[in-house]
C-alpha cells in the first residue's frame, strides 16, 4: 500500500495529460485522489503499530513535518532563483 499510492499518483498524472476525451479525464482524477489517501492511511496505521503510545504525537509531527516542512522550502528557494 505503501508504494501503491505514488504509483497511482503517477498514472491518474499521466492519463490527466495525455487524456484524448473527457471520459478519460476524469478517470485520470481518481487514481490522483484516492492512491495518496490510501497511501497516508496504511503509513498511519504502520505509524501506530510501531511506535510506542506516549512517542505516537512527536513521530506524526516529525512526518508531518518530513510531508508539509519540504513546500515552503522549495518556495524560497524558488523565489530566490527568479
Amino acid at each position: 500500500m505503501l508504494l501503491f499510492g505514488p504509483a497511482s499518483s503517477v498514472v491518474g498524472a499521466a492519463l490527466i495529460v495525455f487524456a484524448p476525451t473527457a471520459a478519460v479525464l476524469a478517470a485520470g482524477q481518481f487514481p490522483l485522489g484516492f492512491g495518496p489517501m490510501l497511501s497516508m492511511v496504511a503509513r498511519t496505521g504502520l505509524l501506530q503499530s510501531v511506535t510506542r503510545p506516549d512517542q505516537r504525537g512527536q513521530v506524526a509531527a516529525v512526518m508531518q513535518l518530513g510531508v508539509f516542512g519540504i513546500r515552503p522550502l522549495g518556495a524560497l528557494r524558488r523565489t530566490a532563483a527568479q
